[in-house]
């Protein structure tokens, strides 16, 4: 008697339940997760002075994602990008990314044959001109396609990284000498042979851009040798050895010869932060150690208390602006430094006048004060070739003050690009901003 009575109670609970569902509808889907804003900058100081300075290259900008043909060089737009996703990640700024996206529609837009790109903005310039496809420019920009890939829809980032990789299979193989150097090939209507280390350093940071994106193991290596060949010839003095694109003579950089110095020690940030080999890991902090502390190092040529802005001059001076994230960068593998902390402080000082820095917080990074007001800019920066070399060695050239503030009237827009590209780096951890780890956000 007791099973009928159960089974009845049973069914009267699921009919009263799916009378209660088609009464009530069907449950509405949940709405789409929006990602949390960004987290306060730390230093809100320096946060106005990075803002201030994407502003600058917002108002550059053209509508199709170039720059004026002044400085419509493709190495120029790529700074330009890592220092808008930077700030993007920091910020949450969509107009940042928008205008990262614009530059990089364009860029793959103009890709060639062979893979490569022409380094001006292809109808920027006269078919004259357009007669440089070398190596160095195309490293500086390539690695923003792998950069930029985890901020864009899916079918841009498979656009993006398919171009990326035409660029790292078919074009650079021609250029590779096997050793870890690359030639520069086709600059300024010249054909190029010989080893250049600004070439190595950029192809370093777009295979590893590339590895970071995709997890190909094959890429990281090749980075790898790119760095062990920049590694093995630095001097224990701090001096680099140089290897030109132009001619098979190297020679020895004073440690102010920022213009390919920068190159060649952001390489080395970029393979630090991807590699597993420690002894790789070990033999870069060493470069570093010795970069600023050796006899002929950074601090011996400018003192720990002054700013290295100070002393550079022409092609120097907009990468002179670009050093500040690399010593941040470099900070953040070897940890403090009392030395090196005063140079950073002075040197956000310079970006950003006025500012009052304190002792640091727990990030890793001094802490900044008032942005300050811009004054009057007595030096302005260059528009070269990504690795072009200045007339006469750094020795011979000599001191000159090079103001360095963002907005100062007279610098160009590489010059607030390197700054704003150097500000996110301080702002967040600098394998964070390069994309060499986890973003921020």
């Amino acid at each position: 008697m007791g099973r009928p009575r159960t089974r009845a109670l049973a069914w009267f609970v699921c009919l009263w339940t799916a009378l209660a569902i088609a009464a009530c509808g069907p449950r509405p889907a949940p709405a789409p997760a929006v990602p949390p804003p960004p987290p306060p900058p730390r230093d809100a100081r320096a946060a106005a002075c990075l803002r201030a300075a994407c502003d600058l290259l917002l108002g550059a900008q053209l509508d199709d994602g170039s720059f004026a043909p002044s400085e419509a060089r493709w190495w120029h737009a790529g700074i330009a990008v890592r220092a808008w996703v930077g700030a993007y990640r920091i910020l949450g700024d969509e107009r940042d990314l928008a205008a990262a996206v614009r530059a990089m529609d364009r860029f793959v837009d103009e890709q060639q044959y062979h893979g490569g790109w022409c380094a001006w903005v292809w109808d920027s310039v006269p078919p004259s001109m357009r007669n440089s496809f070398n190596t160095a420019d195309a490293g500086c920009i390539t690695a923003c396609l792998a950069i930029l890939a985890p901020h864009v829809d899916a079918a841009r980032a498979e656009r993006y990284l398919a171009a990326h990789r035409r660029y790292l299979e078919q074009f650079v193989p021609r250029h590779d000498l096997g050793s870890g150097g690359f030639s520069n090939g086709w600059y300024e209507g010249m054909f190029h042979t010989s080893p250049y280390s600004v070439a190595a350093a950029t192809q370093a940071v777009s295979f590893a851009a590339f590895h970071q994106a995709t997890g190909e193991p094959a890429f990281l290596r090749r980075a790898e040798r790119a760095v062990e060949s920049m590694v093995a010839e630095w001097r224990e003095d701090g001096r680099a050895l140089f290897r030109p694109h132009d001619a098979n003579n190297p020679r020895l950089l004073v440690a102010t010869q920022f213009h390919d110095l920068y190159y060649m020690l952001e390489g080395m940030l970029w393979v630090f932060h991807n590699t597993n080999d420690e002894g790789l890991r070990d033999r870069i902090r060493v470069v570093w150690m010795n970069y600023l502390w050796g006899d002929r190092g950074l601090f011996a040529e400018v003192g720990e208390g002054d700013c290295w802005m100070e002393v550079a001059r022409g092609p120097s001076a907009p990468k002179s602006r670009g050093i500040l994230g690399v010593l941040c960068g470099i900070r953040e593998a070897i940890g403090p430094a009392s030395g090196l902390d005063r140079v950073i402080e002075n040197g956000l000082r310079a970006l950003c006048p006025g500012a009052d820095q304190g002792a640091g917080d727990a990030s890793g990074a001094p802490a900044a004060g008032d942005v300050g007001t811009p004054g009057i800019a007595d030096a302005a920066g260059s528009t070269g070739g990504a690795g072009s070399e200045p007339t006469g060695s750094a020795d011979e050239r000599g001191p000159a003050k090079a103001k360095a503030a963002v907005g100062r009237p007279g610098l160009e827009t590489i010059d607030h690009a390197f700054a704003a590209l150097s500000l996110a780096e301080y702002l967040a951890p600098a394998a964070n901003v390069m994309g060499a780890g986890a973003p921020p956000r």
